[in-house]
């Protein structure tokens, strides 16, 4: 071989090893999932669904100085008043609690407690950030759920009917 072709082979190998893909480190694969309930009031004019959610919150991140994806639990709440035939969505108080669990061992729990504002704010959720504990399986569960419907008067607000919500569980696997 002569020493063209020798530096030719050498060229080439570099230029395939420059091409070769590169190994990038996979995001990680955050526990991802909803589950719904409702509850009425014993008059059943008075209903509320509850969703209970795994997934991602793009958040602020304070060690890196920049916004990420962390994992999160939410809770999103629709309360709904029946009159004169239709249903319409009101305010409500939401009063409760929940845990995160990760193979049956808990890792979080808390009281949740909010008021929707779906004509304000358009606020009818409340989440969580967490940090994953490795790959498994996470549990979330919203359990001791009420919801009192919230009448503003010339008075003021004023509290109207309360409805119970059965305890709601969503499950998924990751991280």
């Amino acid at each position: 071989m002569n020493r063209l072709t020798g530096k030719l082979v050498t060229v080439a190998a570099g230029f395939a090893l420059a091409l070769a893909p590169v190994q990038a480190h996979a995001a990680p694969s955050f526990p991802d999932g909803c589950k719904s309930t409702t509850g009425t009031s014993s008059s059943g004019n008075w209903s509320v669904t509850v969703t209970a959610c795994l997934g991602k919150k793009d958040a602020y991140n304070h060690n890196s100085g920049s916004y990420r994806d962390h994992p999160a639990t939410w809770v999103k709440v629709d309360c709904q008043h029946y009159s004169g035939g239709f249903w319409s969505t009101r305010r409500c108080q939401v009063e409760g609690s929940a845990h995160l669990d990760k193979d049956g061992q808990q890792l979080q729990s808390g009281s949740i407690g909010f008021t929707t504002s779906p004509f304000g704010t358009g606020e009818t959720s409340i989440w969580r950030l967490y940090e994953c504990r490795g790959h498994g399986t996470y549990s979330y569960t919203a359990e001791g759920l009420s919801a009192t419907e919230l009448i503003s008067t010339d008075l003021g607000v004023v509290t109207g009917e309360t409805a119970s919500v059965p305890a709601v569980t969503v499950t998924a696997t990751g991280c």
